[in-house]
Order: C-alpha cells, then structure tokens, then sequence
C-alpha cells in the first residue's frame, strides 16, 4: 500500500499542464483477477481510452506516444501487477509519472485536463486519526497502529512475546512454583509470586498482563488517548481490562486467539468495529453545521460554496461520495457556469472546491448520499 500526504497531495493539485492524465482503476489483491491478469488488461485498454481522448482534443500521436511510454513500460513489470492493492491512480503529465497503490476500493475513471482529479484520493489524507490493537495471549503479544486504511504491528522495546517471557517455573517436591521476572524496560524487579507459593492460573496469568501493560504505558501509551481495541479470547481480554490503568480501552473487543491471524484479517475487524469512532471528527462537525443553519454560516447554496472555497472562507467542506460538477469558475467576476456534461475547458467544480478548501488550511469530510444534507453534492461550515 502507499501513502498519500498532504504535503504531495497539495504539490499533485498544485500542477498545471498542457495535458494532465488522472487515471483511477480498480485492482485485486487476489484471486482470479490476478492469475488471469484482468487487472492487468483492464489498465491497458484504459491506456487506448486515454490515447484516443488525447488525439480527439488535437494531441499528435508520436506526442502521445512519448507521454504514455513509462505508463506502457509498467505493462511489463509482472511484478508489480501480482502486489496489487484494492485500486490504482496514475498522474501523468510530460515532465512527471506518479503511481500510488491504493488501499482502497475505487472506480474507473480517466481524467484528461490541464489540471489532476484527485478527490478520488482526499480520504487518504485522513490518515492521522488512529487507534491501537492489542492482540495477546498466552503465547503471543502483538501491538498495532491502525486507521481507517492501514495497519501496522509497532516494535515496542521490553514487550513481553508471551507468558514464557514473564514467568519462569520451578519445580519443587514434584510441586510446580513459578517466579515473575520483571523486564528492565518496567524496572520492576523479580518477585516469587504473592507468596512464593504454587504457581495459580489465574495469578500468573495476572503478572503477564501487568507487565504487558506496564511495558506499553513507559514506552507507548502513558502520552496517548487514543482508543485501545483488545484482541483475544474473553479471559485475557476482561483480566487485561481489569488491569490496564489505560484510561480508553474500547468496550468491545475482537473474540478469538490471533496468534497465526494475518495483519489483513487484523485490520479488517478492527477497522469495521472502529467506524463510530472513525466517522466521529464528520459526525460532530456535521452536527456543527445543522446547528448554525439560519446563522450565516452553514451553507448549502452550490455556487456560493464553490466561490467561498476559492476564496479560502470555507472551514468544513461535505462532499457526496463519487460526485462531479462540471464548469467553470471566473474568480474575477465571482462567477460560476455549471454544464450538464463535461465540455472542453470545464474542471470537476466539486475537485476544485476540495484542493482550495485544503490549500486554504479547512477540513473535508466525503459523505455517503444518505449523510449528505439534503442530498446534496456540496455544503460547507464557512469562517465567516
């Protein structure tokens, strides 16, 4: 998978070019589309669509040729077509050749114009609200940073990879002791149980835990708030709760041992039980907008969004999902012309409104038709 920051997203937005080519496509990370490389056949023939519109708008074909031979020259990189992801986008303009894997499922779409369509690709930017996994057993410790479109297992120094790393047993008159050896990264000492006694299940089971959460607190989370998810049989996962002094465990957890589950599997079930805290920053900024209907400064007029926008007014911009507005915006007269179907020179409006938000330091949130206000394409919190 790759990232997409702002700091390239803003630098995408801000080229101008003769020709610039926004390709989107759906990929596969496996199965048949793979083995029988229909994503593969399906960029091609998207690469003789492009080839077609260019030569329609007056491009010459050797220039054409030239434009489009390194997104040719990917067709033979096999490679690359059997580490695919959920989608693929491609900006390519005569001096530039960007490729981004995409962790996300996305439709095709082929943009030809003098600037990128990149609204497709602004839910990547939300990458910086995150959360934490903690998969733990008896046998294995994992920790995780996941957000909406990744995850990735964190190395956390002095972690314990199991019981064994915390408990040593004994045997003593064919009685089975156990000791708890504390990690230098806790500082906390070694120690013969409550008692010294005959190793219980439940007690040292207690002193893993403990140090698994005194490990993550020195190194991790003493400085954080955001949630952590537990993943786990219901033992471990409500002792480990009823440990933790982590002051934001989420009151769900993921049943189950995942001590051989893949890191896809991982980020599948803890991204779906995480939506209501992914959705959260949309949900109360749109509550903020239906709370100042009236007031001056919600707006759901489209032209006058868009003429805000520009002018850097806007500070919650709401998109539907998937939308376009074709047309133009004159900023000398204050002016928008929306057309029904896209004609030459016209830009996506709805882009548009979405790079100047961004450039201008406000939040977008893209929302499906049914969260939209009133259905609409867009609205906006503006500053004033």
């Amino acid at each position: 998978m790759d990232t997409i920051s702002r700091e390239q997203f803003l630098g995408l937005a801000n080229v101008k070019s003769d020709r610039c080519i926004t390709i989107y496509m759906p990929t596969h990370r496996s199965g048949f589309e793979v083995n029988e490389k229909q994503d593969r056949l399906l960029y091609k023939n998207i690469l003789k669509n492009v080839e077609k519109q260019v030569l329609d708008s007056g491009g010459d074909k050797a220039d054409i040729q030239q434009l489009l031979k390194p997104s040719y020259e990917l067709l033979d990189d096999k490679e690359f077509w059997y580490k695919l992801d959920y989608g693929l986008a491609l900006f390519i303009t005569a001096d530039s050749f960007l490729v981004k894997k995409l962790p996300i499922s996305i439709k095709e779409e082929v943009y030809v114009n003098n600037t990128f369509y990149l609204t497709p690709i602004f839910p990547l930017l939300n990458n910086d609200i995150h959360f934490y996994v903690l998969a733990i057993s008896k046998n294995a410790t994992a920790f995780y940073k996941g957000t909406a479109f990744s995850i990735e297992e964190l190395s956390i120094e002095g972690l314990p990879r199991g019981m064994d790393d915390v408990i040593h047993f004994e045997e003593k008159s064919g009685q089975r002791l156990f000791r708890a050896g504390g990690s230098p990264a806790t500082g906390i000492g070694s120690a013969h149980g409550h008692d010294a006694g005959l190793a219980d299940e439940e007690e040292y089971v207690a002193a893993y835990l403990k140090e698994v959460d005194q490990t993550l607190w020195k190194e991790k989370l003493g400085n954080e708030k955001a949630p952590l998810l537990l993943a786990g049989v219901a033992y471990m996962a409500a002792k480990y709760r009823q440990i933790s002094r982590y002051g934001n465990i989420v009151p769900e957890y993921l049943a189950g041992n995942y001590e051989r589950v893949d890191t896809h599997i991982i980020f599948e079930k803890s991204r779906n039980m995480m939506i209501p805290f992914l959705k959260k920053p949309a949900r109360s900024a749109l509550a903020n907008y239906y709370n100042n209907l009236g007031g001056g400064t919600s707006c759901d007029d489209f032209s006058k969004v868009i003429t805000a926008s520009f002018f850097g007014q806007v500070e919650n911009l709401f998109v539907k999902e998937r939308s376009h507005a074709w047309g133009k915006f004159d900023k000398d007269r204050n002016q928008v012309t929306l057309h029904t179907e896209k004609e030459y020179g016209d830009e996506c409006l709805v882009n548009q409104a979405i790079i100047h938000t961004i450039q201008n330091g406000g939040n977008i949130y893209v929302l499906s038709e049914e969260e939209m206000p009133d259905a609409k394409l867009l609205v906006a919190s503006l500053r004033y």
